[in-house]
């Protein structure tokens, strides 16, 4: 993929010199030039999705915008619609961490661009698709922003989606639909404290899971599946809290004894994290040490495992993980020493970020390191231990 991204940016750079060179031909290098860009901005995403670095995403959409600014919509509309709808997913790829809403905001965009030629009436599956996209888009907006107004729109989107998408005729995209509305509708029920949108949540999760199995699409059933537990718990009443995140434990516990943890390392890692976190709420609940502690093994595995197959934000992530769970023991054994593991384990996290060129997130460290020796300090002092106390205290300081 690293080769054909190569070729393509060196094809692309040979046409933009033909652009000039040959003006009188200037419609064929256009229609060439966008092929090639095209066919660029797709084995850049690719190589998105293998290696999770963002850099690549971001020169699939220089290149989807490049593509865009030579293809012409009155003369080409149906290739420049696929182009808008490529681009519109990977502005949807780059907002889904909730860190740049502008993101999420330039997808939906696109993707009203794109309903101007897939319209209901001529495109109805395609229209429908997109749809869903906005939808995905506003959901994500409307959490991270706790808008309800977003939220009520993304679930109207969803809904509209499935006027014409149909279990029978559309089932993956159908399901997909679902899927997203099953999470919108959870997020309001988190704003609202509605059971009723929490059950209504569950019941698209399972109508999605009806065409998502795990013999068929086992990595979008246990997505699928992921969520669903999230969901269970993100919505529990505080008298049921333990006995959902016991329901989510045995959802994520299902996943992780179904897939494989080197092919299937996306959707493995994500239940497998979330299992480890639910078991350390578990034993903070129980005051179970033992339990928090093989969580701790568990999330510390998943970080090695991260690295062997070179994720190494992924790794970092759960590194963070790792050091936070080890601040909770601490909390419950009221003792200084997992503080101080875990300002090791901080301080390694914010190493494997700088690696992975993640900067933003390793500068967010030095406030957890902070807080650990404020704790450790704290800790010293009541153990009679003034000196260690006043240097940690002096050492959060800075």
């Amino acid at each position: 993929l690293e080769r054909a991204v190569e070729l393509g940016k060196r094809a692309a750079a040979i046409i933009d010199r033909m652009l000039l060179d040959e003006p009188d031909r200037r419609e064929y290098w256009q229609d060439t030039s966008a092929q090639t860009l095209n066919n660029l901005a797709n084995a850049s995403g690719s190589l998105y999705f293998t290696t999770k670095q963002r850099r690549f995403l971001m020169e699939s959409i220089d290149a989807y915008e490049r593509a865009l600014k030579v293809l012409s919509r009155e003369r080409v509309p149906l290739d420049w619609v696929i182009v808008q709808f490529n681009l519109a997913g990977n502005f949807m790829m780059l907002g889904e961490g909730g860190v740049n809403p502008d993101q999420l905001r330039q997808a939906i965009e696109a993707q009203e661009a794109v309903q101007t030629v897939w319209t209901r009436q001529d495109h109805p599956v395609r229209w429908a698709m997109s749809m869903t996209e906005i939808g995905r888009a506003k959901s994500i907006l409307g959490e991270t922003q706790q808008n309800r107004q977003l939220i009520d729109e993304a679930i109207l989107s969803f809904q509209r989606s499935l006027e014409v998408l149909t279990e029978a005729e559309t089932p993956l995209d159908w399901a997909l639909t679902q899927d997203s509305l099953a999470d919108a509708y959870s997020q309001r029920a988190v704003l609202s404290k509605d059971q009723e949108d929490a059950r209504k949540s569950l019941a698209a999760s399972q109508e999605a899971l009806k065409v998502y199995t795990l013999d068929k699409t086992p990595r979008l059933w246990a997505r699928t599946m992921h969520d669903m537990a999230v969901h269970i718990v993100e919505n529990s009443p505080p008298e049921k809290q333990r006995n959902n995140l016991l329901k989510a434990l045995a959802v994520y516990e299902q996943i992780i004894a179904a897939l494989d943890p080197d092919s299937q390392l996306n959707e493995y890692g994500l239940s497998a994290g979330n299992a480890a976190l639910t078991q350390i709420d578990i034993g903070m609940i129980d005051k179970d040490a033992a339990r928090v502690e093989g969580a701790i093994a568990d999330l510390r595995g998943l970080v090695g495992l991260y690295a062997r197959h070179d994720r190494k934000l992924d790794a970092a992530k759960q590194a963070v993980s790792a050091a936070e769970s080890l601040t909770k023991l601490g909390k419950m054994r009221e003792r200084a020493d997992e503080y101080e593991e875990a300002l090791d384990a901080f301080q390694q996290a914010a190493q494997m970020f700088r690696e992975a060129d993640a900067t933003d997130q390793a500068d967010k460290i030095p406030a957890r390191l902070a807080y650990a020796y404020g704790e450790i300090g704290y800790r010293k002092l009541l153990a009679g231990d003034i000196a260690g106390g006043v240097a940690a205290r002096q050492a959060a300081l800075n």
